[in-house]
């Protein structure tokens, strides 16, 4: 970024005036930090996605960001459903419900997200996905059973050493020629 983020600089880059924003100036406009700091509007943030749209497709890296464009809360749903998952899996004793404490943060950010584009159909649509998504696994996981297999391959380092240690210490008195 040329200039540091200043609402003299967002006023520029709105208007096409001055030097030409690129491509990561405009996406540091549009995160949410700075949509609340600066107080963008849904005007204001359509104009600079279409500003980023076009600075994308100069760049011809657009063909996966254009869905992350259109569609911005896409990618954090997806990895709230991802991380629900993970949690129902790294809990022992999962309840196999969708109310199970172990996802609760998860479910917790998914209203969040929910809330957050209340305005957008798509959005909405998406996160009753998640949802469903994260209640279907939650209900289905099924734990892995404990394989003999493994736990026998994970004690055989132990049953070598035991018996290397209980030959060495039952040998018979050496024979042979020692050097000396």
């Amino acid at each position: 970024m040329s200039e540091p983020m200043s609402f003299s600089r967002l006023a520029e880059i709105l208007n096409n005036v001055g030097q030409p924003a690129t491509q990561a100036e405009i996406q540091a406009y549009l995160s949410p930090e700075s949509i609340q700091r600066f107080h963008i509007n849904s005007l204001a943030e359509s104009r600079l996605r279409d500003l980023l749209l076009e600075a994308m497709s100069q760049e011809e890296k657009w063909k996966q960001s254009l869905a992350n464009l259109l569609r911005p809360w896409q990618a954090e749903i997806d990895a709230i459903v991802a991380a629900a998952q993970l949690a129902i899996m790294n809990h022992v004793a999962h309840a196999k419900e969708p109310r199970c404490a172990c996802f609760r943060e998860q479910r917790e950010s998914l209203w969040e997200v929910q809330d957050r584009y209340r305005s957008d159909r798509e959005a909405l649509r998406a996160t009753e996905l998640g949802w469903d998504a994260m209640q279907k696994f939650s209900e289905t996981y099924e734990r892995p059973k404990d394989d003999a297999t493994a736990e026998a391959l994970a004690a055989l380092p132990d049953l070598v050493a035991d018996s290397v240690e209980s030959l060495l210490q039952n040998s018979l008195p050496f024979v042979g020629r020692r050097r000396g």
